[in-house]
């Protein structure tokens, strides 16, 4: 008998312990089901890889996020909701919005926590901090920077405080295909003047031209191939406009300061002779330093033979690429002042005014070719005068009613106005049509 209740008390206990493991099994996996789902948000299947030729370097990122590039480096977000809570300046992050951003820049980021100063990419020892996110609820970030040749490559992700753990593998995913490409446009050491490179173009474009320009003319027509125009949009980087016969030609070039050879990097074979402000903003942008003061060297002697020498080349203010996508959204007229025999400068900040007739030509209003520019005192003939139209109101007309240029089409008209300056060259705006 007392064996068979030890029998009973056994399987009662073991029907006990079963029951426990049973229901604690239960709440572990409730508990865990409801925990917010931190896996990695982008796959390591479906990248593409983005290239960065200005600084010689490479990553991969899920197809389904969106890249931008800005001035200090590129953007990635994950979602729509990015876009949209950035634009609002504040507020709660979205739960689905994960943005990683590589800045570079001459300072590394300050302050945060959680240093771990053994992190590395691409080889390089790295630092790692967190800092919360300031006007946006619940936004924090993680930051990992390191520092090569002088510069400082500031990668950090931008998530929702609950999903940590997803935002670190986005980090680490992208940094773990950050890679050097060696292919960087390199900056031109201080002793390496625009006036050396210069020199080297123009004394050896006979040389040069075959070797770096595609479809450049034989060497027996090298003549028509030299650049007419040079403009230095970087420390070592320049575009050239030059005319292959009588076919205006653009090209951007890099010059290795090492090997002292250029390389020749984008073009354009175009019939206007300008290129459109948005293509010149590209080159500038992919290939040039935004933060660079243009210089703009112009042809300004005949040339004899093949003979050019630097000496010929002037230092203009204007830059002579750009041909306006739109027409102005001031809310005044703006005529533009391009000469070919005197400088406009003596105009500069002064009252004047100019009569001609006006032609329509697309979009834009041009002057016959032989406006007569006074300011009571000086005058001079001006070989182009451009018109931008503009929405209303316009200058005031005789009349003294707002009108439109569309008014004096066709018709000869006196604008007078005051001549300004900007990077672009000299202009005039209009005031008032007589």
């Amino acid at each position: 008998m007392e064996n068979s209740q030890k029998g009973f008390a056994n399987i009662v206990l073991i029907v006990v312990i079963v029951a426990i493991v049973a229901v604690g099994g239960y709440f572990v996996f409730s508990k865990k089901s409801q925990e917010p789902n931190n896996e990695q948000v982008s796959p390591t299947t479906n990248l593409q890889t983005y290239t960065n030729n200005k600084y010689g370097f490479e990553l991969k990122y899920a197809n389904s996020y969106s890249l931008k590039e800005n001035n200090s480096g590129i953007s990635i977000q994950s979602s729509q909701s990015c876009e949209k809570i950035l634009g609002t300046g504040g507020g709660q992050w979205p739960k689905d919005c994960f943005i990683y951003d590589l800045l570079i820049q001459k300072n590394k980021i300050e302050g945060g926590s959680a240093h771990v100063p053994s992190t590395k990419v691409a080889g390089y020892s790295s630092e790692k901090f967190e800092l919360d996110g300031g006007m946006y609820d619940n936004l924090n970030q993680i930051y990992i920077q390191f520092e090569k040749g002088g510069s400082w490559y500031v990668s950090y992700v931008s998530y929702h405080s609950e999903n940590k753990v997803t935002a670190e593998n986005l980090l680490n995913q992208i940094l773990s295909t950050f890679k050097f490409t060696g292919q960087a446009i390199t900056q031109t050491p201080p002793a390496i003047t625009n006036q050396t490179i210069l020199n080297s173009l123009v004394t050896d474009w006979k040389k040069i031209g075959p070797n770096i320009l595609p479809g450049f003319p034989a060497v027996s027509q090298a003549f028509y191939g030299y650049p007419d125009i040079i403009q230095f949009i970087g420390n070592n980087r320049i575009v050239i406009s030059y005319q292959d016969d009588f076919n205006p030609l653009f090209a951007v070039l890099s010059y290795d300061t090492n090997q002292k050879q250029f390389s020749y990097l984008d073009g354009l074979r175009s019939s206007p002779f300008k290129v459109s402000e948005t293509l010149w903003n590209t080159w500038r942008k992919k290939y040039g330093d935004t933060s660079f003061t243009l210089q703009t060297y112009q042809f300004s002697s005949t040339r004899t033979g093949d003979v050019v020498y630097s000496s010929d080349w002037k230092l203009i203010t204007k830059n002579p690429f750009i041909s306006s996508n739109t027409s102005s959204q001031t809310d005044t007229s703006i005529v533009t002042i391009d000469t070919l025999a005197h400088n406009p400068s003596s105009f500069l900040n002064k009252k004047v005014q100019i009569t001609g007739k006006l032609i329509l030509t697309g979009k834009n209003y041009f002057t016959d070719p032989n406006f007569a520019l006074t300011d009571g005192t000086n005058k001079f003939q001006v070989t182009t005068w451009l018109v931008l139209e503009v929405p209303p109101p316009m200058p005031e007309s005789t009349g003294g009613q707002p009108s439109t240029m569309a008014t004096y089409l066709d018709k000869t008209v006196t604008l007078q106005g005051t001549v300004e300056q900007n990077d672009q060259g000299f202009f005039l705006r209009v005031t008032k049509a007589l």
